[in-house]
């Protein structure tokens, strides 16, 4: 079958051909798991956007969801509990139903001083009642999260936007200025069944915000550099990092994660790794994006740094030599243990469960060298759907497809261009079919990769000058078909689309989940309606992903398939 090419504003768009084939079977984009209809060239029902008046802001404290409980999964609208095993994903779309087509885009209203848009990823979950029945849950319409340059006195100022995931109608403010260089994260941090958004101030302070964009407090000073001080005697990299939530010591109370410290879910600090990491000059790392997992099995989980991994209370696990890196967990061997797969500055490393280094600094296309060649996260999927997980990772000049075993084997490479940055990648089964596209953004373009092959499915032009954003699939509309979404950036003062979301033109991708809530997601890290698991299922025993969404259908999140 011969690609048919097509133009999206000044790039060329590669597409299969498709034709109008049968919608994929029933299925449901709910962790609750309800079953919809699908027919001929119809898109698939889910739960189903609600309609209402949308919240403009302002906190009127009557919201609650019913997340605390399992409601059994003939209830669309909240999360069913979690599951010991994965059904096998049934839900397939046409083989040649890959038919992307712009289903919505945004361009920020201010421009900053640095940066115009959003250096950061998008974020996906449920913040408003659009059904207007008093109670957010999954029978509203998700929403999209986007940090974005402001005006203001140090360059690092942003704001955060909450978008209507159907039509990216403005929804909330964030009420409070944000460094934009820094990436949120949100999660139900109170126990009231509602997310609160994490991020940092441009003076270094956590701050949260409740759902509707109320401040809720500002908390301590973090350990890492300021924009104020970006490029003086403090490193470069350990300015720009990715906040993440974890129930660290499983009291049913979340910890915050950001940059080398730990903060309580009230913003306090708890404990720090910096250990002079935070002051050494010039470029060794770039942008911690730390992770979490119960590595030695004793049901509390490790915050690890790549480099380092430290218990709960601060104390240290163990420690490899080299700078710190963006760590990746999941399993590569057949223990049922997980492995630490790490991207420093030196190359690509696999470190086991208890700190025992399998292989280290790999760099198989043979660049030199370089936290910006080599120190960008990626992400972990089965690619070519042997049942094994691989890794997906991009370099300055190249995008690759590696198999993970007791060494790296190169087997896809496509060119790119990331010479300024850390551009991160993800993945998804759009199709069904067992095999994951593997879908990437660089300074120019964003990539959607046939995952066994590498074969280019997808071009489109977005700008960004890079920092550790990457493209996030989620169903951001509730209509049971999978959408993905990238952002744009640009020198202060220009302007430009900056956000772009992408759909099948018949909605016929897969159903996912309606959450996207950190940058280190990894699907067990959260509940579908915000709530971070008091006790977190180990994602390498489950699907054995990490930084890709999973697809779902009656009963949750499902296996995927062997390839057809």
């Amino acid at each position: 079958m011969l690609p048919r090419r097509v133009l999206f504003g000044s790039a060329t768009v590669v597409l299969l051909s498709s034709a109008a084939l049968l919608a994929p079977a029933s299925g449901c984009s709910c962790d609750a798991g309800v079953e919809g209809t699908g027919g001929e060239g119809a898109t698939q029902s889910g739960p189903g956007p609600s309609s209402g008046t949308a919240n403009q802001g302002g906190s009127s404290g009557t919201f609650s969801t019913g997340s605390s409980t399992s409601t059994g999964p003939s209830d669309p609208c909240h999360v069913a509990d979690d599951l010991d095993a994965l059904p096998p994903c049934e839900v397939k779309a046409p083989a040649d139903a890959f038919d992307p087509v712009v289903q919505w885009a945004w361009t920020a209203p201010t421009q900053g001083n640095f940066y115009s848009g959003s250096l950061v990823t998008p974020l996906v979950g449920n913040f408003t009642d659009d059904d207007a029945n008093g109670e957010i849950n999954l029978c509203d319409v998700p929403d999209v999260l986007v940090e974005v340059f402001a005006p203001g006195a140090t360059g690092a100022e942003a704001t955060i936007y909450v978008l209507s995931g159907a039509t990216g109608e403005q929804e909330a403010v964030m009420n409070g200025v944000v460094d934009g260089n820094i990436n949120p994260a949100f999660g139900d941090l109170d126990q009231d069944g509602l997310p609160e958004v994490v991020a940092a101030t441009p003076q270094g302070n956590v701050i949260i915000f409740e759902h509707d964009g109320t401040l809720k407090l500002t908390g301590a000073k973090g350990t890492w550099p300021t924009y104020g001080n970006f490029g003086g005697s403090a490193n470069l990299g350990a300015y720009c990092h990715a906040f993440a939530i974890y129930d660290l010591d499983a009291d049913g109370s979340p910890e915050i994660l950001g940059g080398f410290d730990v903060f309580d879910a009230g913003g306090q600090l708890l404990w720090t790794a910096s250990a002079g990491l935070n002051d050494i000059p010039g470029e060794p790392f770039w942008c911690p994006t730390p992770t979490a997992a119960d590595l030695d099995g004793d049901g509390k989980l490790e915050v690890i740094y790549g480099h380092a991994a430290y218990h709960h209370d601060g104390q240290l696990d163990w420690q490899v030599g080299g700078n710190p890196g963006h760590p990746h967990v999941a399993n590569f061997d057949d223990d049922p243990e997980p492995e630490v797969l790490v991207n420093t500055d030196q190359g690509i490393s696999l470190i086991q469960h208890d700190g025992v280094v399998t292989f280290a600094n790999q760099r198989p296309s043979g660049e030199a060298p370089s936290a910006r060649c080599w120190g960008k996260p990626g992400v972990i999927h089965d690619f070519d759907g042997d049942g094994k997980a691989d890794l997906a990772t991009g370099t300055c000049l190249n995008y690759s497809m590696y198999k993970v075993t007791t060494s790296l084997a190169t087997i896809w490479t496509q060119p790119v261009s990331d010479q300024s940055g850390l551009a991160t990648g993800t993945a998804f089964d759009f199709l069904g079919d067992g095999i994951a596209d593997a879908i990437y953004a660089d300074e120019t373009t964003a990539y959607v990769f046939e995952g066994s092959s590498g074969m280019l499915e997808l071009s489109v032009p977005r700008s960004s000058g890079t920092l550790v954003e990457y493209p996030v699939v989620a169903d951001i509309d509730n209509d049971g078909s999978a959408e993905f979404i990238v952002v744009s950036n640009s020198p202060g003062g220009a302007t430009g689309e900056t956000l772009t979301v992408y759909r099948d033109a018949m909605d016929r991708w897969t159903p996912a989940r309606r959450i996207w809530n950190q940058h280190a997601y990894h699907v067990t890290n959260v509940r579908e309606d915000g709530t971070i698991p008091q006790n977190m299922k180990k994602s390498w025993q489950l699907l054995n992903t990490f930084r890709t969404n999973s697809q779902v259908e009656a009963g949750g999140n499902c296996e995927p398939p062997v390839p057809r």
